[in-house]
């Protein structure tokens, strides 16, 4: 019985590794008096770049289209304008944005919901590995932003909706 490559021996710390970076708004960056430092914390980013790569997600594409000139710096400034928001929230009260090129969905979620993504991300990563092709959300990053005191767990998905092909 072998363990997915994200699990493998030597690799289980990854699912544990999570990477802060304070962020500084430009002084050019003229808003409401607001915090003007903000703390971006990075969820398991190797596991996450492996999983990119097992749904075939080119990175740099990815990083062009959420890269941190994207969204946090838009998270900044208070705003997601080059994100289109969906008129609708889910039962759980988080938001959902599109990407502007429309491949990926960001989703605020609760606290709550980021420790259970969290403790099922190495079961998850098993079963991607082991059935590529499921039907499950394709999550392709986890974070989160602290500003002021405030608190915002997102991650990012593979837009199904996203194909060449005709729905």
């Amino acid at each position: 019985n072998a363990k997915p490559a994200c699990a493998a021996e030597g690799h289980q710390h990854h699912f544990d590794e999570v990477y802060e970076v304070e962020l500084t708004r430009p002084a050019t960056m003229i808003a409401a008096p607001r915090s003007k430092t903000a703390f971006f914390k990075d969820y398991a980013p190797m596991v996450f770049h492996r999983l990119r790569a097992a749904f075939g997600v080119d990175e740099q594409e990815y990083a062009r289209a959420l890269g941190p000139d994207q969204v946090v710096s838009e998270l900044l400034a208070g705003n997601l304008s080059s994100f289109c928001e969906l008129l609708s929230e889910g039962k759980s009260g988080s938001f959902f944005y599109f990407s502007s090129c429309g491949r990926y969905l960001i989703k605020t979620v609760p606290h709550r919901e980021a420790r259970v993504l969290r403790g099922l991300l190495p079961s998850y990563c098993e079963h991607v590995e082991k059935h590529p092709h499921m039907l499950l959300p394709r999550f392709l990053s986890f974070h989160r932003l602290r500003r002021a005191g405030v608190k915002v767990h997102f991650v990012v998905m593979a837009n199904v909706f996203s194909t060449d092909r005709h729905i």
